[in-house]
């Protein structure tokens, strides 16, 4: 069975958000991944475009669980927080 998957994006709203691409006030987006390596220096999760893999239900769940973790510990976090205005792609590793 080929498996589903499923990414964390996690997308930071700024009060323009109609600015345009070069704007500082642009909306800014980050993986769940680079987010762990770019800011906090934790490369737990493995290269390029990660993403959590299931085949039914149960293993759904499982990896829900693995990721909500690291959502509610730091992507919360990041997402409040007004001065992370960090250029993410151009960090991305």
């Amino acid at each position: 069975m080929i498996p589903n998957e499923f990414k964390v994006l996690l997308i930071r709203r700024r009060l323009e958000i109609h600015a345009d691409e070069d704007s500082p006030y642009r909306p800014l987006i980050i993986d769940l991944r680079n987010l762990m390596l770019g800011l906090y220096d934790m490369n737990i999760f493995p290269p390029k475009q990660y993403a959590w893999e299931f085949t039914d239900e149960e293993t759904l769940v499982e990896q829900i669980e693995h990721a909500q973790h690291f959502i509610l510990d730091y992507g919360i976090k990041w997402l409040e927080d007004p001065r992370s205005n960090l250029n993410w792609i151009g960090r991305r590793k």
